[in-house]
């Protein structure tokens, strides 16, 4: 398999695992749940841990896919004018993958907090119970707080990749323009409300784009 079919398949593959892995999330948590209510996110986290947690892999496995792909991407731009850009937003993708990860396991460990404290309330063990929800607490305003940093950085890179695709120009003008101003919003909405549904929009869109430069790569090649 050649770099550019793999670059291709990582695109439209990415998206189709992130889908998954977030509607099996959602099944399960619960479609209505709001992000930014803290004890309700908590709540729903340790009663759901044990379901949760293999559709949260299918999720990083699949935006690691994605992150691949785009590097594939700016390895294909090696030699031209926009290829040095990209690879500073590329670099910025890899950062925010990271944090990605660290992101989902403090979610997990949100989770099993919020269970284990409930089971500790159900036998009576008071004390042991407010430790635990603290915990959980703590870990879920952790993964907050480092999701929002890291995803703003992630969209800036895609954003910036975009600059890159404008100035070379290896796919339509309008795929790079529509990659920087997704970038932009993704940006500015994680670093002033992460939590905010509008959130889900952007990832949508990041991922609605990476199907399309994937799409479009695979086209070149037919």
């Amino acid at each position: 398999m050649s770099s550019r079919t793999l670059t291709t398949w990582l695109l439209i593959a990415g998206p189709i695992g992130v889908t998954i892995g977030f509607t099996g999330w959602g099944a399960i948590m619960g479609f209505d749940v709001d992000s930014s209510d803290s004890q309700a996110m908590i709540k729903a986290l340790g009663g759901n841990i044990d379901g949760v947690k293999p559709f949260l892999m299918v999720a990083m496995l699949g935006y690691l896919s994605i992150v691949a792909g785009l590097a594939g991407v700016k390895s294909s731009m090696d030699g031209g004018s926009g290829h040095s850009i990209a690879g500073v937003g590329v670099l910025l993708l890899v950062i925010g993958s990271a944090g990605a990860a660290i992101e989902g396991g403090l979610q997990l460990a949100t989770g099993e907090a919020g269970s284990q404290a409930a089971q500790a309330a159900a036998a009576g063990a008071a004390e042991s119970a407010a430790t635990l929800s603290s915990v959980a607490a703590a870990a879920y305003a952790s993964s907050v707080g480092i999701g929002a940093t890291t995803t703003a950085l992630a969209m800036l890179g895609f954003g910036i990749i975009g600059v890159g695709i404008l100035v070379q120009k290896n796919f339509h003008t309008a795929i790079g323009a529509l990659i920087v101003v997704v970038g932009v919003i993704g940006t500015i909405l994680a670093a002033v409300d992460y939590t905010n549904q509008l959130m889900g929009g952007a990832y949508i869109l990041f991922m609605a784009l990476s199907v399309t430069m994937g799409i479009i790569t695979l086209r070149s090649q037919s």
